[in-house]
């Protein structure tokens, strides 16, 4: 009986372990180049772990040395795709050597993270040579725009203009309804004459009243991307050149 149960415990321990994510021991924080100190790499990491579990997707840094011959966008959405991070997350890679600093998201992430916004934080640290804040603006950023993602209820524009349009319709057809179901006991007239009592209209002055405008407003597009692309997996990524 006492062997029944432990081949029972094992097989439980065994099953939990395999249900766990993929992702929980991946490294997240990749310094090829020794650009952070020790201590500076424990507290982005740590930073990047906790947002991506959290928001159950993962948030890479990749400081290689080299790019080994490849450009910025195949190198970032390669490491991404073969490193066993979850399909949702967004990668920045910073190589000083190369010049290349490069934003690659996948997944939902290509709708929340803006490469504007990662870039307004990450590259001004970059170029003075910070490669601490310039990692912490990246995760801080990324943690900001999920929240403010996540405050928005997520809807899209194009179901907030569907929205819109139907609730105008609606506004304009109650009272509608309303004002004609009151209409309905009066009999119609032959003419238009026959509505207006005599000596009731004496028209002195004709002028032309400007009651209405229409305005179209088109807002002006972000530069949150470089374009979809397909990476060599097969999968799509966003993002772009910082």
């Amino acid at each position: 009986m006492k062997r029944i149960l432990i081949c029972l415990s094992l097989c439980l321990l065994l099953s939990l372990s395999l249900a766990l994510p993929g992702s929980a021991s991946v490294d997240r924080l990749v310094d090829e180049s020794d650009l952070l100190t020790d201590s500076e790499e424990l507290a982005v990491e740590a930073e990047l772990d906790r947002i991506s579990e959290e928001w159950d997707m993962d948030f890479v840094i990749v400081l290689p040395e080299t790019l080994g011959g490849k450009d910025e966008q195949a190198y970032a959405d390669d490491y991404f795709d073969y490193n066993g991070y979850r399909y949702d997350g967004a990668l920045l890679l910073l190589c000083p050597r190369e010049n290349a600093r490069y934003l690659s998201t996948c997944g939902e992430a290509m709708d929340i993270i803006g490469l504007d916004a990662i870039r307004e934080g990450v590259l001004g640290h970059y170029e003075e040579g910070d490669y601490y804040a310039a990692c912490m603006g990246y995760a801080q950023t990324c943690e900001s725009l999920l929240q403010e993602h996540a405050d928005s209820g997520g809807f899209s524009v194009g179901l907030l203009i569907i929205g819109l349009i139907i609730g105008a319709v609606l506004s304009f057809l109650i009272p509608m309804s309303i004002l004609k179901g009151q209409l309905k006991t009066v009999a119609p007239k032959a003419a238009a004459a026959d509505y207006v009592r005599q000596g009731s209209m004496n028209l002195r002055v004709e002028r032309d009243i400007f009651l209405f405008r229409n305005v179209s407003r088109t807002a002006k597009p972000k530069n949150n991307s470089s374009g979809t692309h397909t990476s060599s997996s097969g999968r799509s990524h966003g993002g772009g050149r910082l």
